[in-house]
């Protein structure tokens, strides 16, 4: 873990400590690369709320040019959220003039709830919770403000969709805002037992800036952050931050009610990581007893390294539901839930499967694209990713032949490709006796490079303008010539070999 990386979550703290605050200076003495510092911190939407600590604990250690950078982010974000926010407003408005009551959940919501402003994170799209009853008329009601489906799906296999992934994003005609319209919390392979009648009778009204939402009990609001964003393996460090700032907003949390609701319903593990992550990576304040068994538990204890590399290498694509994941079994409570799991993920299509196959609307069942679903997995695809590796390695022989004058013989190519392979070949029979008469002749070993290049063998070709270059270093003609050979080459050996060249001269047009 870099210095950098470690003093952004010493700083993704709502109320950083007198602890956090002398761990921060000392990270500072130790010498930081701001610049990789501040795009580490906006990378994972996390530049608001560290620009905050640093300014309240070490504002005299701050490049002024960093702090404005924070602040203007801030500022940025604070403008976009409350954009959403104000949005999400008048969704819920829509939706209960329709008859239809909606849980504000994630999004705004959460910055209200977790950081207690609009400005210190970044939260994406709102999300909206309404019962599977209600799905008609809220889509009735959200057509109303402007939002719509993907047009190029129909309406059943949106629907098959929905109902396999338990949400969907709407999108508001022209604008390309978003809002997550969910009906559970989870997509339909993970093999929990939710008590949704428990989180509507639960749920509370809640004021926002003047305006009044329903949203979830404290405790069943932590519990939905930790089965929303532990199915996706908290990709996101801004989503583990997040629930730490909400245990810190929280501190008469009922411990003891989240994790007896957590247990019928399968997802204790989901919580104990939650809490793993909080508390190990952003000091949030979590009971002796869920810490015991954090510890007592043999998955957390393991799995912890793992998000916290994901996040090292910045690895914050999509996560596949559909897909059979190590991780997410064993994040399952009980063998029986972890049978179900692997029974459903194998069985159960996902949304490429719907997509990629219209059935007519009467067909458009889940049980008609099973089938589809099992022959592209587990008969399709092998042969598709066999044919892939088949043809990548074709490619790797005719690049190989390339070089040899037996390509001119039992390659299949066209007959202007041979004359050019001739030709390559007949250029570097050229340079190497023009360097056997004289080493030291630049532009045969220019000729050499280009000739070997044409050839493919990018490596070499590499070596012998650098050959060039230690004769001429200021020829930029081979500088160019050795640039598209790195770029055309892809081995790693040959890109952390680049060296740059000499610097352009304004005047030059062609560097």
């Amino acid at each position: 873990m870099t210095l950098e990386f470690r003093l952004l979550l010493a700083c993704a703290r709502v109320l950083p400590s007198q602890a956090d605050a002398a761990a921060i200076r000392e990270m500072l003495f130790d010498g930081i690369d701001w610049t990789r510092f501040a795009r580490t911190a906006m990378e994972h939407g996390l530049a608001a709320l560290t620009g905050r600590t640093l300014n309240c604990v070490v504002p005299d250690m701050m490049p002024d040019e960093i702090r404005d950078a924070f602040s203007v982010n801030e500022d940025l974000t604070r403008q976009k959220n409350r954009a959403l926010f104000d949005d999400l407003s008048r969704v819920i408005e829509a939706l209960a003039d329709n008859g239809v009551e909606a849980i504000a959940f994630k999004g705004p919501a959460l910055a209200f709830r977790a950081y207690g402003d609009l400005g210190l994170g970044t939260f994406g799209d709102p999300h909206v919770l309404v019962r599977d009853s209600d799905l008609a008329r809220t889509m009735e009601a959200l057509a109303g403000l402007g939002y719509e489906r993907k047009k190029q799906l129909n309406s059943a296999q949106l629907d098959l969709i929905h109902r396999l992934q338990g949400h969907e994003t709407l999108l508001k005609k022209g604008l390309g805002v978003g809002l997550r319209l969910r009906t559970r919390l989870t997509p339909m392979n993970m093999a929990l037992d939710i008590d949704y009648a428990g989180l509507w009778r639960r749920a509370q009204r809640t004021a926002f800036s003047g305006r009044t939402m329903t949203t979830l009990s404290a405790e069943d609001d932590l519990l939905a952050l930790a089965i929303a964003d532990g199915k996706n393996l908290w990709r996101r460090v801004e989503a583990a931050c997040g629930v730490a700032a909400f245990i810190a907003s929280h501190p008469n949390l009922d411990w003891d009610a989240i994790l007896d609701r957590a247990r019928p319903q399968g997802c204790l593990r989901l919580v104990l990581l939650a809490a793993a992550l909080a508390r190990i990576c952003f000091g949030a304040g979590v009971p002796d007893a869920v810490t015991a068994a954090e510890r007592d538990d043999p998955t957390i204890e393991p799995m912890v390294p793992r998000v916290i590399a994901h996040w090292l290498v910045q690895e914050r694509s999509a996560s596949r539901d559909n897909r059979l994941s190590l991780d997410r079994l064993r994040l399952h409570d009980g063998a029986v839930r972890r049978v179900r799991y692997v029974a459903r993920t194998l069985a159960l299509p996902g949304p490429l499967h719907v997509a990629r196959n219209p059935f007519p609307g009467l067909f458009t069942s889940l049980i008609g694209y099973i089938p589809i679903k099992i022959a592209h997995d587990f008969a399709l695809f092998p042969i598709v990713r066999t044919y892939r590796y088949v043809v990548a390695q074709a490619e790797v022989l005719r690049d190989a032949l390339a070089s040899h004058e037996l390509a001119l013989i039992v390659m299949p190519v066209s007959p202007e490709m041979r004359l050019k392979v001739r030709r390559h070949h007949e250029a570097r029979a050229d340079a190497n006796r023009s360097l056997a008469a004289d080493p030291n002749n630049v532009a045969a070993w220019h000729s050499l490079g280009n000739a070997l290049s044409g050839l493919r063998r990018h490596k070499a070709a590499i070596a012998c303008y650098d050959k060039a270059l230690a004769l001429a270093p200021e020829n930029r003609a081979i500088w160019r010539d050795r640039g598209a050979a790195i770029h055309a080459s892809k081995s790693k050996t040959a890109n952390s070999e680049i060296t740059e060249g000499p610097a352009p001269h304004p005047q030059d047009a062609d560097a």
